[in-house]
């Protein structure tokens, strides 16, 4: 089995470096050497930071893959013997891998704001919907002024729509935000987050989680329990449940 070098960020890998690896060739990994995997692969980066369709994350999850570095070391016949896996989302993953450790993705995007956590989405927010409207209706239905979280009947009363439309402006953007925020913005917030959680035996209360992750981002207040679960839902390995008041890793 072959060891990921784990000093990372020495330079840029190469499109040459990338094609070598097993999910875009026919190789096993025992054929590989220390030298083929390039230290700026981040191996231990989670699969997740990757923008992939559902059948691409069923398929990795049914082989057991979790990081970069077991994705790119696994021969592409066994993604392919996957159900549901096909040349369509072998195209998808290898256009996202060659984003990913080609561009150096994966890391918190220039200009964001962690000093609390409505700053944390405001930029998320201002990087996800050009539009002044959506970005409105993100800021109220997260509850980040001090007027707190608003309803869907007076945001339509605002902008002259229905219940239902401004329900669709906030769940299409919210699910722009996820692919932005698992790669660009969120990646400090979301290292907290897993390892809050699994220090917890992968399950705890949101309000411990909100509690543990203000303590370690120095946050001067806690983040609204209904807000968090949203922010939270936005990563496919975390599951926050408002109702019940817990959030587990899955």
């Amino acid at each position: 089995m072959i060891t990921v070098p784990d000093d990372l960020g020495r330079s840029a890998c190469t499109r040459e470096q990338l094609e070598k690896m097993p999910v875009f060739v026919a190789r096993h990994p025992a054929e590989l050497t220390p030298e083929t995997l390039h230290p700026s692969y981040r191996p231990r980066a989670s699969v997740y930071e990757l923008s992939l369709n559902g059948r691409a994350f069923k398929a990795l999850e049914a082989l057991g893959v979790r990081t970069v570095g077991e994705l790119v070391t696994t021969p592409r016949e066994r993604l392919m013997d996957q159900w549901g896996f096909g040349p369509r989302s072998l195209g998808i993953l290898h256009d996202e891998l060659r984003r990913f450790l080609l561009d150096r993705a994966g890391q918190s995007a220039p200009g964001v704001d962690l000093s609390s956590f409505s700053q944390l989405v405001r930029s998320l927010i201002r990087l996800t919907s050009p539009e002044p409207r959506d970005r409105d209706v993100l800021e109220k239905r997260l509850g980040l002024d001090d007027a707190g979280i608003w309803s869907l009947g007076r945001l339509a009363e605002k902008y002259g729509l229905t219940r239902e439309r401004i329900r669709q402006i906030e769940s299409a953007n919210l699910e722009t935000m996820a692919l932005r925020a698992r790669r660009e913005v969120f990646a400090d917030l979301w290292q907290h987050v897993l390892d809050v959680v699994t220090e917890a035996g992968r399950r705890c209360t949101l309000d411990y989680a909100a509690g543990e992750v203000t303590h370690r981002l120095r946050w001067p207040r806690r983040p609204n329990r209904k807000a968090l679960a949203k922010v939270l839902d936005l990563h496919p390995e975390i599951r926050a449940d408002i109702r019940s008041g817990t959030v587990q890793r899955w």
